[in-house]
């Protein structure tokens, strides 16, 4: 009866062992699947901003007369607004990504922007305009919390109630 019992109670102990080591073995999984997709995240965003970096490059009169909100044809305005879409989209990717990362603070990210669109004249319009275009799209929580942040520092910018150094470069980046 005794040597039943010790068997018995290696048996369950083993099981015990196994059921313990498969439960580490797929949390291990789980954290290399996020580690996966986080990485793919980045990757993603730096396809974009080569792509839009090689599109500012094939438009760069464009780019820099938009920016400074100098006159353009109806043409050249619509490549302007897509590219400033495009770097807007950008941007709130940026957000999404650092309400993920701890690492990085997404309120730091939201005072440059606000900063970059504070900073030219013809940027600023744009968003202007893509916000009133967005009223009453909805749009993921995140991402709303991107624009609302962003244009409460672009407005405090307006108003004084911000340190605000302008930016000089052609390339918010």
């Amino acid at each position: 009866m005794r040597s039943r019992l010790n068997w018995k109670t290696v048996a369950e102990g083993i099981g015990v062992i196994a059921i313990v080591g498969s439960l580490v073995f797929v949390g291990l999984q789980i954290q290399q699947d996020q580690q996966i997709a986080l990485a793919q995240i980045f990757a993603d965003h730096d396809d974009t901003q080569i792509e839009w970096a090689r599109m500012i490059i094939e438009n760069d009169d464009v780019w820099i007369r938009g920016l400074k909100g100098e006159d353009l044809d109806e043409r050249q305005y619509a490549e302007f607004t897509a590219l400033s879409i495009s770097y807007f989209q950008m941007e709130a990717d940026r957000f999404r990504r650092a309400m993920l990362i701890t690492a990085i603070r997404p309120t730091s990210i939201v005072v440059k922007h606000a900063n970059i669109i504070s900073s030219y004249p013809g940027l600023e319009k744009v968003w202007r305009e893509w916000l009133e275009e967005s009223q009453g799209v909805s749009a993921a929580e995140w991402f709303e919390s991107y624009r609302d942040s962003v244009t409460s520092e672009v407005e405090a910018i307006h108003a004084g109630d911000r340190n605000y150094t302008p930016h000089t470069s052609y390339a918010p980046m």
